[in-house]
C-alpha cells in the first residue's frame, strides 16, 4: 500500500504536538510495517523541503486552497503513484473541500484531526480569549453539518476516521452512514522509552520543594484556551479547604507562547506559595517521574484543539486519574478514569479536585480504571494497522464503483 496523509502547517518546530504528532505517528507505524507512507504538509508558501520522521518523510506542498496554480496536490499524487490519499475535515467550508474531488485521482479518506463544538461552547470562551481567536471555532460550530456532508460524499471517498464516539455520534447525526464512520483513538508507544540510567533532575528538585505533600499536576503550555486561569483560581478554592495540597505545572514551551501573563497571575495568586511552576519543557524522563508521584492530573481546556490530547493517555499509562472538562470527546473519554466537569467552571473544578483527595476509595477506583483502560488501549503499531485497513476497504470500494460506471 502506498498512502499520502495530508495535513496542514507541519514543521519540525510543531511536530511534537498533536494533531501533526498523530500523523507523523501513524506515518512512521506504516513505513516500519512496509508500506510506502508519505506526510504532505500544506504550507501557503512552500519551500520544497523534505525532512524525514521515524523513516516517514515528510514534504511540503503549496495548500490546495492558497492562491496559485492549485495542482501540487496532483503532480505529487501523480508522481508518487500513491493508492490512497488520507485527508483532514474542518467543520466549515464544504465548498472547498468538496473541490478536492476535482484535484484528485485517488481515493480519499477523510480523518477529523480535531473536536466541533457546540455555540454556547464556543461562545463561553470569549471573555477568556476573546473574540478574535474564538471566532473560527463559533464560525464551525454555527456551521450547518448536514450540508458539509451532502458535499463531502461522494461513492469513492465514504470512509471517514474520527478520534472520539463523541465526533462519530455528530457525523452520524449529520447524514453520514454509521457502517462508513470508524473510531480510531491516538495512540500508546509499543514500548515505553528507555530512561539509560539517567536520573530526573528536575523532578527530584521539585520534590524536595514538595516535601511528600501530594500535588495536582498540570501539563501543557501556559495557554488561556487550556483553563489555565480557571485552574489557578480553582486550586486557590481548594488551598483554602486543605493546607497540604500543592499545584505543580510543567509549562511546555510551545512556539509562540507568551507565558508573561500567566507569570503574573501565580505570582499574585493567595497560595502561590503551593503553587510550583517548570516554565519550559523537560525531558521524558523528568515527565515520567512527576506523573507517577502525582495525585491526578489536572487539563481544565477551554477548547480542545485536538479532543483526545496524548497528556490523558499518558496520566492513564502511570495509572492516574485524569480531571478534565468538556466539550467533545475529551469528557467522555475520560469519565471511566477521571472527572470531567463544565469548560471554565473554577467551583466545579475545585470540587472535583477535593473529592479525589478526600474520597479514597474514588480515587483507588479510578487509578485501577486507569490502568485497565491504558491496557486495552491501541499502541500506535495498532492505529496505523487500522488506518491500513479502512485505506484498503477505500481502494477496494472505488474499484468497485468504476467497474460498475464502465459496465
Amino acid at each position: 500500500m502506498k498512502m499520502a496523509i495530508y495535513t496542514s502547517d507541519l514543521t519540525e518546530e510543531n511536530r511534537h504536538l498533536m494533531p501533526w504528532r498523530m500523523v507523523l505517528e501513524i506515518g512512521r507505524a506504516a513505513c516500519e510495517a512496509g508500506h510506502q507512507t508519505r506526510v504532505l504538509s500544506g504550507r501557503r508558501h512552500p519551500t520544497g523541503d523534505r525532512w524525514a520522521c521515524g523513516g516517514c518523510l515528510v514534504e511540503e506542498i503549496e495548500k490546495p486552497y492558497a492562491n496559485g496554480p492549485r495542482d501540487s496536490l496532483q503532480r505529487v499524487i501523480q508522481r508518487e503513484g500513491f493508492d490512497v490519499l488520507f485527508w483532514p475535515v474542518a467543520w466549515c467550508n464544504a465548498r472547498r473541500q468538496g473541490e478536492l474531488f476535482r484535484r484528485t485521482s485517488v481515493p480519499v479518506v477523510w480523518y477529523v484531526p480535531g473536536a466541533y463544538y457546540l455555540p454556547r461552547q464556543a461562545a463561553w470562551a470569549v471573555p477568556d480569549l476573546g473574540l478574535r481567536s474564538i471566532l473560527p471555532f463559533l464560525l464551525q460550530s454555527l456551521y450547518p453539518r448536514r450540508y458539509l456532508v451532502r458535499r463531502l460524499r461522494r461513492p469513492a471517498t465514504s470512509l471517514m476516521i474520527t478520534a472520539s464516539q463523541f465526533n462519530r455520534a455528530a457525523v452520524c447525526r449529520a447524514g453520514w452512514p454509521a457502517e462508513d464512520v470508524f473510531v480510531v483513538p491516538p495512540g500508546k508507544p509499543a514500548n515505553p522509552a528507555s530512561t539509560n540510567g539517567q536520573e530526573p533532575t528536575v523532578f527530584n528538585a521539585m520534590r524536595r520543594r514538595l516535601g511528600g505533600r501530594p500535588f495536582y499536576l498540570y501539563l501543557g503550555p501556559p495557554a488561556r484556551i487550556r483553563g489555565t486561569r480557571q485552574l489557578l483560581e480553582a486550586f486557590d478554592l481548594l488551598a483554602r479547604r486543605r493546607p497540604d495540597v500543592c499545584l505543580v505545572c510543567l509549562f511546555r514551551s510551545d512556539p509562540q507562547t507568551d507565558s508573561a501573563a500567566i507569570r503574573r497571575i501565580v505570582v499574585g495568586r493567595s497560595h502561590a506559595d503551593r503553587i510550583f511552576c517548570v516554565w519550559g519543557s523537560i525531558g521524558r524522563v523528568d515527565l515520567d517521574a512527576f506523573l507517577e508521584a502525582c495525585h491526578a492530573v489536572v487539563l481544565p481546556f477551554l477548547l480542545v484543539p485536538s479532543e483526545i490530547p496524548l497528556g490523558i493517555i499518558e496520566a492513564a499509562g502511570h495509572h492516574k486519574p485524569v480531571i478534565t472538562t468538556g466539550p467533545g470527546g475529551t469528557a467522555d473519554f475520560v469519565r471511566e478514569f477521571g472527572l470531567a466537569v463544565p469548560a471554565g467552571h473554577c467551583k466545579a473544578l475545585a470540587a472535583a479536585m477535593l473529592r479525589l483527595l478526600d474520597d479514597k476509595q474514588l480515587h483507588a477506583d479510578k487509578c485501577g480504571a486507569a490502568r485497565r483502560m491504558y491496557a486495552v488501549h491501541p499502541t500506535w503499531e495498532e492505529v496505523a494497522q487500522a488506518w491500513l485497513s479502512i485505506a484498503a476497504r477505500a481502494v477496494r470500494r472505488a474499484t468497485q464503483v468504476d467497474t460498475a460506471s464502465v459496465s
